[in-house]
């Protein structure tokens, strides 16, 4: 159906008139050196235009220019004439429900509502002494109706998986005849076309989906202490588990993507997210180093310096697992009382492959999207500079710095190979990108 016929808006998708967003917080002293926070809100998100592929349908046609028919040797079609038989016309919404018939098709559920995030938090802040700050927080968030790309419409129900290789046998087309290009043209089809919901097209695709759902609770605790004395001094470390639905972009040396594997059962995508990180640990630090010698030319070069460093720890990456399929998206079998986890954990085997095995064909696999139990390797690094600033008279200073990233040249390694049929499986066979390796700078700063 097209927007403006049959009675439809004009719009691609209905109109949502209920996107109620409240939002409140308080903060309430316990003493004069406790404070308790909190604080609870619904924010909405922007929705992705359904434009392009999903709006185009029977509006967007491409005209060829035939540059030759003599294998280039002379041209046919010229740029003072480039379209001599003029401009194929779209077909518009003129030929309904054929729009496309034959091939791929892409429209927009109307029935689509925006997304929503549910946030809230409840904090402790304590103040034991002068400069110091104690944190500690019980942070939320519950997201609903999040994007998911790619759904197709045109599924064969799981009914049918049952019936195995019948469905790819050979039958006759009903089409023939009346479809006269590609693949449904042809004389015979398979089982499989006929009992999909719209046999008459090759794929259908619903356009933007929000049927996705996360939730993310976390325990975050922070150390600060305000500059003084010549020294500061930043903690902050979470503990956190974050849970959803949604798809993720494949990384090097992991699975090559993440796409669903069955839409008619969604629930089984509910695992850790790809994005879940149980463990995070940031320190940064400043120090004013407090070397004053009596002797002033000594004083002028060595004292006066300042050291600071930012070092971050967080667990490794949620593991991704995909088994053999011609279409993708499958996930292996868990081999029932064998353990995922080695004993003996290691690059080379991070975790039992022992432990998963290709489920039959026409069935899906059983293991969850992303291992409960296994993270990737974790992640470290250290940053540090040392500088000092000379200055040469009241409005000219000169500045040294010393800057090492990644100080202790500590690789970081991607997740490990989750295909089943690769050579590499269970193995980390690359580090993350960019590369993060040692990089020590100088720099000398003239401000006037």
């Amino acid at each position: 159906m097209f927007p403006g016929t049959a009675g439809l808006p004009k719009g691609l998708t209905e109109q949502s008139l209920n996107d109620f967003g409240p939002r409140f917080g308080f903060a309430y002293q316990l003493d004069p050196k406790t404070v308790l926070r909190g604080g609870y809100g619904v924010s909405y998100i922007p929705t992705f235009g359904p434009g392009g592929t999903a709006a185009g349908a029977g509006f967007a046609v491409n005209t060829l220019m035939v540059t030759s028919i003599d294998g280039g040797l002379t041209p046919y079609n010229t740029l003072a004439n480039p379209f001599p038989d003029g401009l194929d016309q779209p077909t518009g919404n003129r030929l309904g429900a054929m729009t496309g018939v034959g091939g791929a098709v892409t429209g927009q559920l109307r029935d689509v509502r925006r997304g929503y995030s549910q946030q809230w938090n409840l904090t402790v802040q304590r103040e034991p002494w002068a400069n110091w700050l104690f944190e500690a927080a019980w942070v939320g968030n519950h997201g609903a109706r999040l994007t998911m790309s790619g759904r197709p419409l045109n599924i064969l129900d799981n009914r049918y998986l049952s019936w195995g290789t019948q469905l790819l046998q050979q039958i006759s087309n009903p089409f023939y005849g009346i479809i006269t290009t590609g693949s449904l043209a042809t004389r015979t089809i398979t089982v499989r076309q006929l009992l999909l919901p719209h046999p008459q097209f090759t794929s259908v695709s619903g356009g933007s989906a929000y049927l996705g759902n996360s939730i993310y609770h976390a325990f975050t605790l922070k150390v600060e202490k305000r500059f003084s004395q010549g020294f500061s001094l930043l903690a902050a470390y979470a503990a956190s588990k974050l849970i959803d639905d949604l798809q993720a972009t494949g990384r090097p040396g992991a699975v090559s993507g993440t796409a669903v594997q069955d839409w008619q059962n969604l629930r089984a995508e509910r695992s850790r997210s790809y994005q879940d990180l149980p463990q995070r640990l940031v320190i940064t630090a400043l120090w004013e180093i407090p070397y004053q010698p009596a002797n002033r030319a000594l004083r002028a070069i060595a004292g006066g310096w300042q050291l600071n460093g930012i070092s971050t720890i967080h667990s490794g990456r949620s593991i991704a697992l995909s088994a053999t399929i011609s279409n993708g998206g499958n996930r292996p079998n868990a081999v029932p009382g064998v353990r995922s986890k080695p004993s003996d954990q290691s690059l080379n085997h991070w975790f039992n492959i022992a432990a998963f095995a290709q489920p039959p064909a026409f069935t899906y696999g059983n293991v969850s999207r992303t291992l409960p139990d296994i993270h990737g390797p974790r992640f470290y690094n250290l940053d540090a500079s040392l500088f000092k600033t000379f200055p040469i008279s009241e409005q000219v200073k000169l500045q040294f710095r010393a800057e090492a990233f990644n100080l202790t040249n500590t690789p970081s390694f991607e997740v490990p190979d989750g295909r089943l049929a690769s050579a590499t499986f269970g193995m980390v066979t690359a580090t993350m990108t960019p590369a993060r390796t040692r990089e020590i700078q100088l720099v000398l700063r003239l401000t006037f």
